[in-house]
C-alpha cells in the first residue's frame, strides 16, 4: 500500500490496473452476445452518412445534413474502420465498443477525482456491468463516444476547480478539449455547459460566504467559467449546422411542465446500473429505507439537523458532488424542452450516466462503510448475476426482426412475391441491408414502400417525413398502386409492418403514422383475401418476427381473390 498526502492508504497502481483490467474483460464477456445481434435502421443511416471518399468529405456531408441530425465526430471515428474492414455487423460497431471499454478506467478516474478510490472502483464496476452501457456500447452510433467524453469532461472540470490543483492549466486544456469534442459528438450534450455553469455559481457562492475562502471563490469563477466559455466558443463553427438541422416546425411538441417530474424520474431510473424493471423496485425500496432512516434520525434531532447530517455523510456539500448533481439533474429535466421527448429518447440523455453512476457510487460507499464486507461482496455479485442474466435474455433476439424475415426469404419461403414495407422510412434501410438487390432478384422479390411506393430504400430528410404523411393523396395513391400490381399479374403481397407499439411511439400530430397505417390495412382487408404466412398455422393470418428495436408483423394477401 502507498500513502496519500492526507495519510490515507490507497492500493498501489499495479493493483488498481489489475482490477480495472478484470472489469474491462468482464465487460468484453458481457458485450459479446450484444455485438452479434445485427444492425438496425439508425446504425445503417450512420453507415450511409459515413460512406464518403475522405474524412473531409464526411465532415462536409454532415454539415446541415437532414437525413441524420447529428454532429460529425462519431462519423469521423467510424470512417477508418469502414475503409479498412468494410461494412459488417462487427466492424462498424468495433470503434464504439472500444469507447465503451475505455469508459471503465475513465469512470475510475472520475470517481477517484470526485471522491475516493473506492468510489472510483465502484463507478468503474457500474460501467462494466450496466445493461444500458452494454447496449449502447455495442451500437454503431455516437452514444458510447459521448459517454466517454462526458466522463473525461467531468473529471477534468472537477480537477479544474480544485483549489489545491498544481496543474490547473493542464486540467483547463483537458476540459476545454473534451467538452468541445463532446459538443461535436452529441447535440444534447450541450446541456452540460449550463449545468456546469450552475454548479460553478453554487460552489463560488459557498466559498464566498467564508472570508478565508474568498480567494477560492474567485478561482472557481475564473477557471470554471473561463473553461465553459472557451468550450462553447469552439463549437461556434458548427452552430449554423445545428440551426439547419433543427426541424422547423418541430416534429412533436415539447412536454408540458407538469411532465417534468416523470421525465426526471424516468431518466434517473434508466441511469441505474441494473435493468430498468429491477431499478423501479429498487427505488421503491430505497424510498422506504430513506423514510425509515429519516424518522429514526428525526426522533433524535430536528429535521434540519438530520438533513444536514445526511448531506455531510454523502459529501453533498463538496464541490465535485455539486458538479455531479447539477450535471445529473438539470439535463434530466431540461431534455423535455430541448427535444420532443418520449421513452425511446432516453438514449440522448444517456451520455450523462457517468454523473449518475458516480453519485450512486458515493451514496453506496457511504452505506457500505457501515456493512460487513461479505454483505457488500454478496450485493455486487448479485448485481452481476442479475445483469448478466438480463443481458443474455435481452440478446436472444436480433436487433432488427428483418434479419429473421430475410433468412426465410433466402430459404425460398417467400419466392415470387411483392413486399410492401409499412413504413419504408423505418424498415427500408434494414430490408435493403439484410436482403441485397442481387438476392431479391434471385428469389423474384420486388419491394415497395408506404408512403414511398416506388422508392422504399432511399433515406429521406426528416422534414420530408411529415410532408409524406400529411399528404391527402397518400392512401389513394397506395390503393391505386396495389390495384395495378394485381393487374400486372402479381399474385401475392407480403405486408411487412412495424409492431403496433412502435407505431404508437412514433405517431405525432405532424406524423400521423397510426391513422395512415390503419387506413391502408382496412383497404387491404376489405379487398383482398388473407393467407397464412409461412411458419404460421392455417387459422393464423399474421406472423410476428420479434426484434430488440425493430419488431415486425407479416401479413400475406392473395391479390387474385377477394376476402
Amino acid at each position: 500500500m502507498s500513502e496519500t498526502a492526507g495519510g490515507a492508504a490507497v492500493p498501489r497502481t499495479k493493483t488498481v490496473a489489475i482490477a480495472l483490467l478484470l472489469l474491462v474483460l468482464l465487460m468484453v464477456a458481457l458485450c459479446a452476445p450484444t455485438m452479434r445481434t445485427g444492425l438496425w435502421e439508425d446504425e445503417l443511416i450512420q453507415i450511409n452518412s459515413t460512406a464518403q471518399p475522405t474524412l473531409l468529405a464526411v465532415w462536409q456531408n454532415m454539415y446541415g445534413r437532414m437525413t441524420d441530425l447529428h454532429p460529425p465526430l462519431s462519423y469521423i471515428l467510424l470512417y477508418p474502420f469502414l475503409q479498412i474492414f468494410g461494412v459488417n455487423d462487427i466492424a462498424v460497431r468495433l470503434p464504439f465498443l472500444l469507447c465503451g471499454l475505455l469508459l471503465v478506467p475513465a469512470m475510475y478516474w472520475l470517481g477517484r477525482t470526485a471522491h475516493s478510490h473506492n468510489v472510483g472502483l465502484l463507478a468503474a464496476f457500474f460501467a462494466a456491468v450496466s445493461p444500458f452501457e452494454n447496449y449502447f456500447a455495442c451500437q454503431s452510433r455516437s452514444y458510447s463516444l459521448s459517454t466517454l467524453l462526458m466522463a473525461l469532461s467531468l473529471t477534468m472540470y472537477c480537477q479544474l476547480i480544485e483549489p489545491e490543483n498544481n496543474r490547473r492549466s493542464l486540467s483547463f486544456a483537458g476540459f476545454v478539449v473534451s467538452a468541445a469534442a463532446l459538443y461535436y459528438t452529441e447535440y444534447t450534450a450541450g446541456l452540460l455547459l449550463p449545468a456546469l455553469a450552475a454548479a460553478t455559481i453554487l460552489i463560488a457562492f459557498r466559498y464566498w460566504r467564508t472570508e478565508a475562502t474568498r480567494t477560492e471563490a474567485k478561482m472557481v469563477l475564473k477557471a470554471g467559467m473561463g473553461g465553459i466559455i472557451l468550450a462553447g466558443l469552439l463549437f461556434l463553427p458548427w452552430l449554423h449546422s445545428l440551426a439547419l438541422q433543427t426541424p422547423h416546425p418541430p416534429l412533436n411538441a415539447p412536454q408540458p411542465v407538469s411532465a417534468w417530474p416523470f421525465i426526471i424520474w424516468y431518466n434517473t431510473i434508466m441511469m441505474l446500473p441494473i435493468p430498468a424493471i429491477v431499478g423501479i423496485e429498487v427505488e421503491k425500496l430505497a424510498a422506504v429505507c430513506f423514510l425509515i432512516w429519516a424518522i429514526h434520525r428525526c426522533s433524535k434531532s430536528t429535521i434540519p439537523v438530520a438533513l444536514a447530517s445526511a448531506r455531510r455523510s454523502i459529501g453533498a456539500t463538496r464541490a465535485p458532488t455539486i458538479v455531479l448533481l447539477c450535471s445529473l439533474l438539470l439535463p434530466c429535466s431540461l431534455i423535455g424542452i430541448i427535444i420532443p421527448w418520449f421513452f425511446g429518447y432516453y438514449r440522448y440523455i444517456y451520455p450523462y450516466s457517468p454523473a449518475g453512476w458516480t453519485v450512486l457510487a458515493i451514496l453506496l460507499c457511504t452505506i457500505f462503510a457501515r456493512l460487513n464486507r461479505t454483505v457488500v461482496i454478496a450485493l455486487l455479485v448479485s448485481t452481476l448475476i442479475i445483469n448478466g442474466a438480463y443481458i443474455a435474455w435481452w440478446n436472444t433476439r436480433p436487433q432488427s426482426a428483418i434479419r429473421g424475415l430475410a433468412q426465410d426469404v433466402l430459404s425460398g419461403k417467400y419466392d415470387n412475391s411483392a413486399f410492401l414495407l409499412l413504413s419504408d422510412i423505418e424498415l427500408g434501410p434494414s430490408f435493403d441491408y439484410y436482403l441485397r438487390a442481387a438476392e431479391r432478384q434471385a428469389h423474384h422479390i420486388t419491394v415497395y414502400g408506404y408512403p414511398r411506393f416506388k422508392d422504399p430504400f432511399t433515406i429521406i430528410e426528416t422534414q420530408e417525413i411529415s410532408k409524406d404523411f400529411q399528404s391527402t393523396e397518400m392512401l389513394a395513391q397506395a390503393e391505386n398502386n396495389i390495384d395495378n400490381l394485381q393487374k400486372k399479374g402479381c399474385k401475392r403481397l407480403i405486408l411487412v409492418s412495424e409492431f403496433d407499439r412502435q407505431v404508437a411511439l412514433l405517431t405525432t400530430p405532424t406524423i400521423p403514422r397510426k391513422a395512415r397505417f390503419d387506413s391502408l390495412r382496412q383497404f387491404l382487408d376489405k379487398n383482398y383475401k388473407k393467407l397464412p404466412p409461412v411458419k404460421a398455422s392455417t387459422d393464423q393470418f399474421t406472423l410476428d418476427y420479434d426484434g430488440i428495436t425493430e419488431g415486425i408483423t407479416v401479413t400475406v394477401y392473395d391479390l387474385t381473390h377477394a376476402p
